[in-house]
């Protein structure tokens, strides 16, 4: 097993439980999105992640380490703007109150520091690929 195999799944892993944790604080307040958002979060955080982690594993490495990166991109601006930056209902002060509120807070800033942290891991496994 290769290091750019292990690292990347073991950091979409991570970032997979915690968008898990913040989904369901989204379906026990709730938070009521769009069809569209939802769309767009689930193919972001959920989707392009496992099929990076999958391609990570076979011969097109190189193409899950893009997509990898590509996801965690696109999480960090359009998760970072629905959180913390546009007026909607779920900004992480529009939310209703309740118990899994401070869930919902806390696992949104996570999720931003984890999707930051992800764009510089895509970054770092492409160049170890080159060098490799």
């Amino acid at each position: 097993m290769d290091k750019v195999s292990r690292y990347g799944t073991a950091f979409i892993l991570l970032h997979g439980l915690v968008s898990l944790l913040h989904e369901i604080a989204h379906r026990i307040l709730p938070v009521d999105l769009s069809f569209l958002t939802y769309a767009i979060a689930y193919v972001f955080v959920g989707v392009l992640p496992l099929v990076a982690m999958v391609l990570l594993w076979t011969s097109f490495r190189r193409l899950g380490v893009w997509l990898l990166l590509l996801s965690m991109a696109g999480a960090l601006a359009y998760a970072g703007a629905l959180h913390f930056v546009l007026n909607n209902p779920d900004h992480i002060h529009a939310v209703p109150e309740g118990p899994w509120l401070p869930v919902f807070q806390g696992t949104a800033a996570l999720m931003l520091m984890l999707e930051a942290f992800g764009c510089w891991l895509g970054y770092r496994l492409l160049n170890r690929l080159k060098s490799g």
